[in-house]
């Protein structure tokens, strides 16, 4: 289960208020009951640390999410005082939607939807006959690409399915570009651009991610693994060490 908070800091007790960074507090259990007792727990002691600091949680842009391979309902909730915080199928978390099955599906979607949106206001530029192919890859490379990849050192393990849809829009755009027919193969239309496919680029992208926790000044960073394939869950001879998380 996760908790997602967004802190707001009422200063001299005036009306205005500043946002600070994003909080999320987590925990994994084999009994999801006892994960969200955890989580309840961390946020009673949390909130009056808050307190002591005059900053107020907000429980209206607050969040939770479980993740369970269980199919049973849970009757344990959280509570921000007396705000009780609902369960949430998907939720945003520093610009990464994380949906409770894990599958990215929500993620993909919302990033491939922002990706034509941005192709569509630039539109007039990746057409113009003024700009050479090679400022028009550098313009796809700049705005659009980092959209469609963002925070894929998180979710690379998406499914072939959601993937595809977001290579179709990469598509899109380097035919734009490269203002080639629309005949042209686009394993030869890559090829030809020196442009790798998503697929590979997230790939690079979380290689060099995992590097680079090598290095990493903090110790639980750097015991952090990631993986080359989705593991959810441990396999069917022993379901009863499924855990389920409290984010």
């Amino acid at each position: 289960m996760a908790s997602k908070r967004r802190n707001t800091f009422h200063k001299n007790e005036k009306q205005e208020s500043t946002e600070i960074n994003d909080l999320a507090l987590y925990s994994s259990s084999v009994s999801a009951k006892n994960a969200i007792n955890r989580v309840r727990n961390a946020t009673h002691h949390m909130i009056k640390e808050l307190n002591l600091w005059k900053i107020n949680v907000n429980a209206a842009k607050s969040e939770a999410i479980l993740f369970t391979p269980s199919r049973k309902q849970v009757d344990t909730h959280i509570h921000i005082r007396t705000n009780r915080i609902p369960f949430s199928s998907s939720v945003k978390y520093l610009g990464v939607h994380i949906d409770n099955k894990l599958n990215w599906n929500v993620h993909t979607k919302t990033t491939n939807k922002l990706a034509l949106s941005k192709l569509g206001r630039n539109y007039c530029l990746f057409r113009s006959s003024e700009i050479n192919s090679k400022h028009k890859l550098l313009l796809y490379k700049a705005i659009v690409r980092p959209t469609l990849t963002y925070g894929c050192q998180v979710w690379h393990t998406v499914a072939e399915t959601h993937l595809q849809k977001l290579q179709i829009t990469q598509n899109k755009c380097i035919r734009l570009a490269s203002g080639q027919p629309i005949r042209t193969n686009t394993l030869e239309l890559h090829k030809r651009l020196n442009i790798p496919t998503l697929k590979d680029f997230i790939e690079k992208m979380t290689d060099k991610f995992k590097l680079s926790l090598l290095d990493h000044p903090n110790v639980l960073t750097r015991n952090t693994h990631i993986t080359s394939k989705a593991k959810w869950g441990p396999t069917r001879r022993n379901p009863g060490a499924r855990r389920s998380t409290v984010i």
